[in-house]
């Protein structure tokens, strides 16, 4: 496996976080006397200082090194794993993921602080909390269904209600790759790289916090954007989203990204639509560069009557409603203002800003 390759693999399996372990995990236990033991709600422990009386941390993943780069593999992803001693008290990790049969490879330091802890799961002993020092585990196998991965490509999730405790994200087009890192929540002492979540559409768990959301198109995915995209001198083709900071083309592979600040509420949905709408265009051309269907429901009366507000003509106010109905976010350019509208969860079902306007193009002297 390549190391992107590798990078991509890993990066997936953040999401579930501690929600997973509400439910708790079944799983196979085998140490290394060959025995095996059926368990529940398992979870991964480390010691935080060494030796007796350490405190403890509860960690819904296993922190490994990589290519002297910190990756963690989160247990609820896991199909099953191979835990292999080596000196200096370091155990090397093989890890075949859910659903996908990729292999994430790794080592895991201070093998001695860390230990499964489960609950018997069959036999006399059932109910009884067990511990495993990792340093004994041999081999791990998790039966527990993962949940999560992204939807079919297409299909755009509903947006959630307030209370849903969970993180949306879409884009405008469908297929952005989107990666994440905490900086302001518990993850973040151990969550320090970004790490890829999915492909939009989808919709997962994520602990509360602010998060930084980075969100690619690939240079594969934008050329197929009705009218083509044109790459030439533009390094980055696309409006400026107001609500996300545009960064310059990375990598041949990569034709633009955005970074975004989402702040995930205990208990409370965030959503975020990712938006690429192509440069110079008009407004028919931008609908129809637009997902198909009709994937949004709001409130088309009131929402007329904001945009109305916001001096758009009444000639365009239908191809903007048909466009938030198939893509939930759109930049309009008028004579005199430019406007960004998102839709959002809740009562109001919008919000609306000011966007970037274009450049006037240079007048020529004389």
């Amino acid at each position: 496996m390549t190391r992107a390759r590798f990078a991509c693999v890993v990066s997936a399996l953040f999401l579930l976080g501690e929600a997973a372990f509400a439910a708790g995990l079944e799983a196979t236990i085998t140490d290394t006397f060959d025995i095996k033991m059926k368990v529940s709600e398992l979870t991964f422990k480390m010691k935080r200082r060494s030796g007796t009386g350490g405190k403890v941390a509860t960690l819904d993943h296993v922190p490994l090194m990589a290519d002297a780069k910190r990756i963690n593999v989160w247990l609820a992803q896991i199909a099953t794993a191979t835990f292999t001693p080596k000196a200096g008290g370091r155990t090397v990790v093989v890890a075949v993921l859910q659903g996908q049969d990729d292999k994430a490879r790794g080592i895991l330091h201070n093998t001695p602080r860390a230990f499964f802890e489960a609950k018997v799961a069959e036999g006399d002993r059932r109910g009884r909390v067990v511990r495993f020092p990792v340093a004994e585990v041999k081999a791990l196998k998790v039966h527990t269904k993962y949940e999560g991965g992204d939807r079919k490509p297409g299909t755009i999730p509903p947006l959630p209600a307030p209370d849903e405790d969970v993180l949306w994200v879409v884009s405008v087009p469908l297929g952005a790759e989107v990666y994440a890192k905490p900086f302001d929540c518990k993850a973040a002492v151990a969550w320090t790289e970004y790490v890829r979540i999915g492909r939009t559409p989808f919709v997962r768990e994520l602990g509360p916090g602010q998060y930084a959301i980075q969100v690619h198109v690939p240079d594969k995915l934008a050329q197929t954007l009705r009218p083509a995209t044109k790459l030439g001198d533009d390094a980055v083709p696309f409006e400026r989203d107001g609500w996300g900071d545009k960064t310059l083309r990375e990598n041949e592979n990569v034709v633009a990204s955005l970074v975004y600040t989402v702040v995930k509420k205990e208990e409370r949905s965030a959503t975020l639509v990712a938006l690429f709408q192509l440069k110079g265009q008009t407004l028919d051309e931008v609908v129809e560069s637009f997902p198909e269907g009709h994937s949004f429901n709001f409130n088309e009366k009131k929402l007329t009557q904001a945009l109305r507000r916001q001096q758009v003509p009444k000639a365009d106010i239908p191809k903007l409603l048909d466009a938030l109905h198939r893509g939930g976010k759109i930049i309009w350019h008028g004579p005199k203002n430019s406007l960004l509208i998102e839709l959002t969860p809740g009562p109001t079902g919008w919000r609306i800003g000011g966007a970037q306007r274009p450049k006037e193009p240079k007048r020529k002297d004389g």
